[in-house]
């Protein structure tokens, strides 16, 4: 849909910050929160306030124009319209792909080939999606249906980072090819022994505690 939940926005500008990213593509725009969050905690938050200042390109893909508002032309510098499998391999690179609760409208194959793609052609994937599979129809829209659930398996082959909120949903980082002169330091070691438990994914706040032990250890 168009939102999303609340409970993990503070980890996904978390994850904009530490990765200071100079160009940022948001995949799913909708009602264009997480290019309104990228604007802030990169331009504005480094004092370039009026949009004549700003130093970092924000481009987004939407498949359905009907979610366009005023906020498309003020925050992003480009919106690409159709489905991203099509269109990635017409686009440049980027520092920052954000994919907010949008990968799980894709099916396990086309979600798995939309992350490949992906990673020929960005320093850091940044995604978010649910936690337990419902079925979801919304605004006449065929893009809204849900098709696939994920979990931290899913991100064995990358480099990553991964949490989870409330129960309900999840953040990964994932490392994509590009060169990053100053490499961030992921931790998908521990999040997979974390949340590999069932009794810890069942009680994020000891989740994060014991993550935050693990990434210690050997």
């Amino acid at each position: 849909m168009p939102s999303s939940s609340h409970f993990h926005i503070s980890k996904m500008v978390d994850w904009i910050t530490k990765v200071n990213p100079a160009s940022v593509l948001d995949i799913g725009v909708g009602y264009g929160k997480w290019g309104f969050l990228a604007r802030e905690y990169t331009d504005i938050n480094a004092h370039r306030y009026t949009p004549e200042t700003w130093q970092v390109c924000i481009e987004g893909i939407e498949a359905f124009p009907d979610y366009a508002t005023p906020m498309y032309s003020y925050i992003y510098n480009t919106i690409h319209y159709g489905d991203a499998l099509t269109l990635l391999p017409t686009l440049g690179s980027y520092d920052l792909v954000i994919i907010g609760d949008v990968i799980e409208h894709f099916s396990k194959e086309d979600g798995q080939r939309l992350l490949s793609l992906l990673r020929e052609r960005t320093k850091y994937i940044l995604l978010s999606s649910p936690t337990v599979f419902f079925e979801q129809e919304l605004f006449d829209n065929p893009f809204e249906m849900h098709k696939s659930l994920w979990t931290v398996k899913d991100f064995a082959e990358y480099d990553f980072d991964y949490d989870e909120y409330d129960q309900w949903v999840f953040v990964a980082l994932l490392r994509g090819d590009l060169k990053d002169e100053n490499a961030l330091r992921l931790s998908g070691k521990a999040s997979r022994r974390v949340y590999s438990s069932g009794w810890l994914k069942k009680h994020p706040k000891f989740a994060h505690l014991a993550k935050a032990l693990y990434q210690h250890l050997p």
